[in-house]
C-alpha cells in the first residue's frame, strides 16, 4: 500500500470524530523505500506511524478507545519502539492490544501516556520479560491499569509454563489482573489479597 493512498482513497471523503471506538490495523506494509533506507537495517519498521500521524493530524483524532495492531509481516520484522511511541503518543488509549512481543514496558508508558487501562501483551517466553513487565520500574507505574491480558508467542529454550510466569507476575504487580491466553481457553489469574 502506498502512504497516499490514505489521503487520496476512499477515507479522504469522511469526517472522523475526536474519539474513535477502535483501530485495527492488520499485517501491512506501506511501500515507502525513503523511510526503510531512514530506518537502516535492522531498527524496525515504521510504516504504521503514516497511518496514525494521518488520522491525528488530517482527521483531528484525539482519543482511541482501543488500538489493535497486528505487528505481523512477510519479513517478519515488528515496528521498532521509537515507531511505535510516535505513533501512539498523540493520542488517548484505553486499550491496547500490540502484538509486537515483548513490548517494553517503558515504551507503552511513553506511546499510552498513563491512561491505558487494559493491555494485551504479547511474550516470546523470555524469563526477563516478565520481571520487566512486574518491576516497580514496568507495568506498575500505568496507574489506571487494571488489566493485563498475556499470549504466549514462543517457546523459549528453557523457558517454564506460562502460568508459572503469570504467578511471578501476579504477585510482583500491585492492582493489576494478569491473564493468560491461550489458544484453547482465556485462564484468569486473580490478585491475592
Amino acid at each position: 500500500m502506498h502512504p497516499k493512498s490514505l489521503t487520496s482513497g476512499s477515507y479522504s471523503q469522511f469526517d472522523f470524530d475526536e474519539t474513535l471506538q477502535f483501530v485495527a490495523v492488520g499485517p501491512l506494509a506501506f511501500n515507502n523505500p525513503k523511510a526503510e533506507a531512514k530506518a537502516g537495517a535492522g531498527a524496525g519498521r515504521r510504516d504504521v506511524t503514516t497511518l496514525f500521524d494521518w488520522l491525528h493530524k488530517k482527521k483531528g483524532v484525539k482519543n482511541i478507545i482501543k488500538v489493535i495492531v497486528d505487528d505481523r509481516n512477510l519479513k517478519g520484522t515488528p515496528h521498532c519502539d521509537e515507531a511505535i511511541i510516535n505513533a501512539l503518543h498523540p493520542f488517548t488509549i484505553d486499550i491496547l492490544d500490540w502484538t509486537k512481543p515483548d513490548l517494553c514496558p517503558k515504551t507503552i508508558s511513553e506511546a499510552c501516556g498513563k491512561e491505558v487501562r487494559k493491555l494485551y501483551l504479547s511474550w516470546s517466553g523470555l524469563n526477563g520479560m516478565l520481571v520487566a513487565w512486574g518491576g516497580p520500574d514496568g507495568l506498575a507505574r500505568l496507574p489506571h491499569l487494571t488489566d493485563v491480558y498475556l499470549r504466549q508467542t514462543e517457546v523459549s529454550c528453557g523457558s517454564c509454563e506460562p502460568h508459572f510466569y503469570v504467578e511471578y507476575g501476579r504477585l510482583t504487580l500491585s492492582a493489576t489482573r494478569f491473564r493468560c491466553l491461550d489458544q484453547d481457553k482465556p485462564r484468569q489469574v486473580r490478585r491475592s489479597s
